[in-house]
């Protein structure tokens, strides 16, 4: 948003409300919560992409990425999503195993379809 439409754009948010020191903020010039901040994620992704992300799940993907894509450099991970060890990661974010896993299994049922079409000939 131009720094214009920030002028014309936060009286209407704060809809007559005394002028609000928050940079985020909803009507009446309350600020913008956790909670509505993930729901609006939510729903803009599920409008958008056709599926519903939340914040935790970017963070997820970030994680897992990383992890999977660039091992080499696993440390930023904590950096990242701000916790002091990766212990935390590795317990709650990382899923390369079930990512891997999950492949792994779309692999064998497409070659089983593959066999029962080809017998299907």
């Amino acid at each position: 948003m131009s720094g214009h439409n920030l002028v014309r754009e936060r009286p209407l948010l704060l809809a007559g409300q005394p002028a609000s020191d928050r940079l985020w903020i909803i009507w009446e010039g309350r600020p913008l919560t956790a909670h509505c901040c993930r729901t609006q994620v939510a729903r803009i992704t599920r409008l958008r992409l056709g599926v519903r992300l939340t914040p935790h799940l970017f963070r997820d993907c970030v994680a897992s990425t990383i992890a999977e894509h660039d091992p080499e450099h696993y440390g930023i991970i904590a950096r990242i999503l701000g916790h002091q060890t990766l212990q935390t990661a590795y317990d709650h974010y990382i899923h390369t195993g079930t990512a891997r896993a999950a492949r792994s299994h779309q692999d064998y049922i497409a070659a089983l379809r593959s066999v029962v079409a080809d017998q299907g000939r």
